[in-house]
Formats: C-alpha cells, structure tokens, sequence
C-alpha cells in the first residue's frame, strides 16, 4: 500500500469563508492524501489483524483529530498495476487476476476462447481461492 486518502463530501463550516465568492449550493470535497514514502504501509498489516479480531470498522481504525471524514481509500499494486480500494466498506472488495496472457485467443474473432478462460478461472479457483478460505 503506498498511499491512504481520506475524503470528507463539503467544506467544514470555518473554511466556508475562506471562499468568498462560492456560489450556493455549490459542494466540495475535501481530501487528506497520506503518501508512504519507503517502504509503503508495511504497520498495515498489524492493522487489518486487529481489525479482523474485533467488532470494529476500518473508519475507526484511523481517527484523525480535527478532519472528520466519510470515506477512505488505499492506492495498493496487484499484479504491477495500481489499484484503489474502498476501505470504506471492505465487504465490496473484490480480487482481480490478469489473465490477459494466458488465455487463449481465437483467430478469426480475436475475442478469447470460452474454454480457455474458464480453464484459467478453474485454476485460480483451485489454487489461489480455495486454499486460502476457513469455513
């Protein structure tokens, strides 16, 4: 993970006048942007330990004085391709495989080949999913 955002959706109250000529109705948002400069978030992984033992959610797991926010994403590399993940609501995170280079192509249509792609995604299945789940 290299960069955690929090967002808060309109402007607090004391930072309305800042902005004079704001015309009404007018919304905002506000974002507070925490870059890992080394060695990205390497505590995080600590954090989401804690998180999964008790009864919390991960808004909680960061509170920032003075900066009262309703969102928070996290900027993480999968596969070498960068990623934002909603830590808002972790139970709407999702996996994503590249398949890109290994399935196979169909010549005439140049779509991907059914079979091909049900193969890969049986295979992730069996060695990625399947081992990794507790019931």
């Amino acid at each position: 993970m290299k960069r955690l955002t929090f967002k808060r959706h309109g402007l607090p109250a004391d930072y309305e006048d800042s902005f004079l000529n704001m015309e009404k109705g007018e919304e905002f948002e506000v974002s507070l942007s925490v870059q890992a400069k080394k060695n990205g978030f390497s505590f995080f992984k600590n954090t989401l330990k804690s998180f999964k033992e008790k009864d919390t959610t991960l808004m909680e797991i960061f509170p920032l004085e003075n900066f009262e926010y309703q969102d928070l994403s996290a900027e993480v590399f999968l596969g070498g391709k960068k990623r934002v993940l909603n830590m808002k609501k972790p139970t709407d995170l999702g996996t994503y495989y590249d398949i890109t280079d290994d399935v196979e192509i169909d010549i005439l249509t140049k779509h991907p080949v059914y079979d091909s792609i049900k193969s890969q995604s049986q295979n992730i299945t069996r060695q990625e999913i399947l081992p990794n789940i507790t019931l």
